[in-house]
């Protein structure tokens, strides 16, 4: 059994979570929470050594992070300054941050879940479309259109007889006199190609819509793939996209069909991950069209809403 170094933030309950059962094992594991580095952590590298020594202030105690520790790397998040300071001096002190504990991952000679560069490839909505075609397994990959041409986008909405939606390649929370907003996935309807002024300010993401017949999201960890279904068909409010969340629609634990496991994995496998949240649509005729990866996706309200303990999996996963 590996020792277990976290990078998260105070407060992360899906670190709770882990933390409950890694207790249960007898695993030895050190909280880094990134948000308190000024006030809880000193983090030190040397050339001479090539090493990376962290010290906790709370308990007093320090380490070198070697090969005999893993890293799971959850959340890094901004720091908490306290006493606010100039905008322009806190992005510097985030981003050195930042670059001090990427450059500890990048360089760490035991196994990091995940490497941020892999989570940072894996990122990339399209080239997750691209390497879900190349995988085949399958598994449908919906038409897809990224533009700003209005005529482009046009002809895509006919091909598809209006049944289109729209998505954002990355979820941005935006803020609007001191309100905040995020878009979801949204069907997208004849007059709102009129306004070709808009279309053409930046290439947007539209793709074929499915009927569906309910939602999967696919946690996988190493060689293990967990399915939760997310039946959001039987509310108005989920029914186009689930992430608009009626807690009230059943979740429940399935078993996923051989090849829809085998893409999950194979799809961690080309980007180098260790972990990766899947989303899927299970058309009515029972396909499985996959939609996208998070390679740092949230678990815990599926493990609270069908009961199935990913975080135990995990747990075990990140000291192995």
């Amino acid at each position: 059994m590996k020792d277990l170094l976290i990078f998260s933030y105070s407060g992360d309950a899906h670190v709770q979570a882990v933390r409950s059962h890694l207790d249960i094992i007898g695993a030895k594991y050190s909280l880094f929470n990134t948000n308190e580095i000024p006030k809880a952590h000193y983090i030190t590298f040397s050339s001479k050594s090539m090493d990376f020594i962290v010290y906790n202030k709370q308990c007093k105690g320090e380490f070198a992070v070697d090969g005999s520790w893993n890293i799971w790397n959850r959340r890094i998040l901004k720091l908490d300054f306290g006493d606010p300071i100039p905008d322009g001096l806190a992005k510097v002190i985030d981003t050195e941050t930042r670059k001090t504990l990427e450059g500890l991952m990048f360089s760490h000679s035991g196994k990091v879940i995940n490497d941020p560069r892999a989570n940072y490839k894996a990122q990339n909505k399209l080239d997750q479309l691209k390497v879900a075609k190349d995988l085949g397994k399958d598994v449908i990959v919906p038409p897809t259109i990224v533009s700003n041409n209005p005529r482009e986008i046009r002809q895509f909405y006919e091909e598809n007889d209006g049944r289109v939606c729209f998505k954002l390649q990355k979820g941005e929370i935006i803020d609007l006199e001191g309100k905040k907003f995020t878009v979801m996935t949204n069907l997208v309807r004849e007059e709102h190609l009129r306004d070709t002024e808009l279309l053409e300010q930046c290439p947007h993401l539209f793709q074929k819509y499915f009927s569906k017949e309910y939602e999967v999201r696919v946690t996988t960890i190493g060689d293990k793939s967990i399915g939760t279904a997310i039946h959001s068909q039987e509310s108005e409010v989920s029914k186009i996209d689930y992430r608009r969340y009626d807690f009230n629609v059943p979740y429940k634990n399935i078993n996923l069909p051989e090849n829809v496991a085998e893409f999950c994995r194979a799809m961690l496998n080309h980007y180098g991950l260790d972990f990766g949240a899947f989303d899927f649509i299970v058309s009515k005729d029972g396909q499985y069209i996959f939609l996208e990866l998070n390679p740092n996706g949230q678990w815990l309200w599926l493990e609270q809403l069908s009961g199935f303990k990913i975080s135990e999996v995990l747990a075990e996963y990140l000291v192995s």
